[in-house]
């Protein structure tokens, strides 16, 4: 969408985006800043700084507490560790130089009129406070810190359930229009796939698809051939039947393909092969060979002759 931005700078950021729910879009604004871990160390040392900062103590572990959101390479860097020196995690300090961003603004726009403000807030902060196994977020030096601080954050944010019918019937109607909307999402990409698959295989078939040969110029080119040729009169006689029933085809500039011939003596199969030249315009006989077919008990091979091949007929 047109409305969703982000800027990102090195101690700042911002963002804006949209959200679907069941009943619309909101307009969500967020704006947060980062601190290194040195940073967070030095603040809570510098208490003159902190009071010209922060009006009060609740104040300096509220902002403080909120710097938990790893940054990009610290998370890569926390869950390689994770996944590599689990036991050790409490002997692995965190880098001075990684960062920490919290969320300093978050509102979501339902219409020009109302605005939800969720943030800045009294959060759940204190509860972390009463948990002792937590590190306050200026005091973790280590990545045994982040990973219990991580698990109890987990914990205490919980997914929304619904409450009353009224809500418990919208957030079905969303569900099923989410599953509709994915299903017509999908039905779509179907049927865009099916399509292209089905226009390809059809311009396939159509550019490889095999033509019939009988009754074609070249098959009346290959028979006047054989009619005129002597060595098909001697072998076949003056008398000879051309078969019919074609076995092979065109295709696309390539023609092969054969057929009976029954003399009064002998039987046998005329075998054609043919190569259009474009430049040309016009069928080239590449091989035009007749086999002898012997039907005696004795044998049943083949004698076959090569008549060669020339230009033929040219193509309409």
């Amino acid at each position: 969408r047109d409305r969703n931005r982000a800027v990102i700078n090195e101690d700042d950021c911002l963002f804006q985006f949209m959200v679907r729910g069941p009943k619309g879009f909101l307009n969500v604004k967020l704006s947060g800043d980062g601190l290194t871990q040195k940073q967070l160390e030095d603040l809570n040392k510098e208490e003159n700084a902190l009071e010209s900062l922060l009006k009060n103590q609740q104040d300096r572990i509220t902002s403080l507490y909120d710097y938990y959101i790893m940054d990009e390479q610290l998370k890569k860097i926390y869950y390689q560790n994770l996944d590599n020196q689990k036991e050790n995690l409490d002997k692995i300090e965190i880098p001075k130089e990684q960062k920490f961003w919290r969320i300093d603004y978050l509102s979501a726009d339902v219409d020009v009129n109302l605005r939800i403000l969720i943030k800045p807030e009294q959060t759940a902060k204190n509860q972390l406070q009463d948990q002792k196994q937590v590190v306050p977020p200026y005091k973790r030096t280590t990545f045994k810190d982040l990973q219990t601080e991580e698990q109890t954050r987990t914990k205490l944010f919980k997914e929304m359930v619904p409450q009353t019918d009224q809500e418990i019937e919208e957030m079905r109607k969303f569900r099923m229009n989410e599953t509709y909307r994915k299903v017509g999402y999908v039905r779509s990409y179907m049927i865009l796939v099916v399509g292209a698959i089905g226009m390809s295989s059809f311009i396939l078939m159509k550019k490889y698809k095999r033509m019939p040969v009988l009754d074609t110029p070249l098959y009346e080119m290959a028979v006047h051939r054989l009619k005129v040729d002597n060595i098909t009169k001697q072998l076949f006689g003056n008398n000879a039947r051309f078969g019919k029933n074609i076995r092979g085809g065109i295709i696309e500039n390539e023609a092969e393909f054969n057929f009976d011939i029954l003399g009064e003596k002998f039987s046998g199969i005329a075998y054609v092969k043919a190569n259009f030249d474009k430049k040309e315009n016009e069928w080239m006989m590449k091989k035009l060979e007749i086999c002898l077919l012997y039907t005696s008990d004795a044998a049943d091979d083949l004698l076959c002759v090569d008549l060669g091949g020339r230009r033929i007929i040219k193509k309409k």
